[in-house]
């Protein structure tokens, strides 16, 4: 799996192609993950977070589901 997150990371890095900061194109997105039974859950944690992301959050389990809430400031 590690290869593949490095692989869709580049992808979303050449997509975004931010100027002064290609290694963290996100940084200062908070984004949420619903991963679907925790099938895409490591989307959330070794995609979007080394990329910038702010993931944190609420977690709630909620029909077999993990639902990732941001949480307002």
């Amino acid at each position: 799996m590690p290869v593949y997150a490095e692989h869709l990371r580049n992808i979303i890095k050449q997509g975004v192609d931010k100027k002064g900061n290609f290694d963290k194109p996100l940084e200062g997105f908070k984004v949420a993950v619903d991963p679907g039974n925790g099938a895409g859950g490591y989307f959330a944690t070794d995609v979007l977070e080394p990329l910038g992301c702010d993931v944190s959050g609420e977690t709630v389990n909620f029909m077999n589901t993990f639902l990732y809430r941001c949480k307002t400031s």
